[in-house]
């Protein structure tokens, strides 16, 4: 045997040997290139299989490209590694009713809030505040100048302050859709005649409107012109207010109170079969609305101690508790908790009767 052949015989045993070796310590079967892996990590997915325990997980060119048990795959060398061992890696979460920062907060605060969505998990943000700096803060997101979610921009809202007219509405959904909004954001206060404007503008140049349902309009009439989605169970309650009691004039976010006695929960299965004929999304928001809007002393006297909130800038954590203890005392412990209930009971319903529900929080 030549030196050549020699050595070429001892590289192919080395090899093999080697992948004797591999095979006996319980490598992987497999290895993938990659930019980086999370090795033995607990992978939490979101197809109902419970937790993955002791993957490895491939990402390339910010994709990823396998996962798999760490005796299955692995990373090719060369391969960033991550090791995860007894972390836990989940899909990104996605708050469907979000307030954007603006121009009017600080540099510093407009860093923070971002990235505390980032760092709390939340990878895309529907903001539902409208206002044009943000689509600067979307600009350097994108070109990775400034670390936060993948934003969606709805407009600023079109109420019945900033469009008592038909031809108003119209006119702002135009130049809201120019402006490079991704959704036309529904408020309070609309006139059925503006209301309607605005929906058929919305669908003539293409782009949704959801958000709140003003009191004039009502629900029915909200889904059945097309609103993409319901936020905060917006005008549930007043839907089921049995036909002897007139809404002459818009309730209000306080004025459900007044309606609880006099709703007929058997229109609930109505109003289930309209929604999920309407194809409309439903944002429930329900940890505001028990927390705040409609929670009791226990609750809100909490906020200030919870953990989170030393992350924001002090005097909008004054403002918020001034605007706890303002709505605490407009109604009763008793009164909030049958708002509570029954919208839980009217969410429950949607869920079961397989309305489309998306979660958001109305955060910060």
């Amino acid at each position: 045997m030549s030196i050549t052949e020699h050595s070429h015989a001892c590289r192919l045993l080395g090899v093999a040997m080697l992948v004797l070796v591999i095979s006996a310590c319980g490598g992987p079967d497999r290895l993938i290139a990659g930019d980086f892996a999370f090795v033995n990590v607990n992978v939490l997915s979101m197809d109902g299989a419970g937790v993955l325990e002791e993957q490895a997980v491939i990402v390339a060119d910010g994709r990823i490209v396998a996962i798999g048990g760490v005796d299955e795959i692995g990373p090719e060398e060369g391969v960033e590694v991550i090791e995860a061992d007894g972390l836990y890696l989940l899909p990104g979460l996605t708050e469907m009713h979000g307030h954007l920062p603006d121009s009017r907060q600080s540099d510093i605060d407009i860093k923070n809030l971002l990235f505390l969505y980032v760092a709390n998990g939340v990878t895309t943000v529907r903001g539902m505040q409208g206002d044009p700096s943000q689509f600067i803060l979307r600009d350097q997101i994108n070109h990775g100048l400034l670390v936060g979610p993948r934003v969606y921009l709805g407009s600023m809202a079109i109420d019945g302050g900033q469009a008592t007219t038909a031809a108003e509405a119209e006119q702002q959904v135009r130049q809201y859709k120019v402006a490079g909004y991704d959704l036309i954001k529904v408020h309070e206060g609309l006139t059925v005649e503006a209301f309607d404007a605005l929906a058929r503008t919305a669908v003539e140049v293409g782009i949704p409107f959801g958000g709140h349902v003003p009191d004039l309009v009502g629900l029915r009439h909200a889904l059945a012109s097309g609103q993409s989605s319901i936020d905060h169970l917006d005008n549930y309650v007043e839907a089921l207010v049995t036909d002897d009691v007139q809404l002459e004039e818009a309730t209000g976010l306080r004025g459900v109170v007044d309606l609880v006695a006099d709703v007929d929960e058997s229109r609930i299965p109505e109003l289930v079969r309209a929604t999920v004929d309407a194809g409309s999304w439903v944002v429930p928001t329900m940890v505001l609305w028990e927390s705040v809007f409609f929670g009791d002393r226990e609750s809100t006297d909490l906020l200030s101690d919870r953990p989170e909130v030393r992350y924001m800038p002090p005097e909008t954590v004054a403002r918020w508790m001034q605007a706890v203890d303002d709505r605490f005392g407009a109604t009763s412990v008793e009164t909030n908790r049958r708002v509570n209930a029954l919208r839980r009971t009217v969410l429950q319903a949607l869920h079961r009767g397989g309305a489309k529900i998306v979660l958001g929080t109305d955060s910060p």
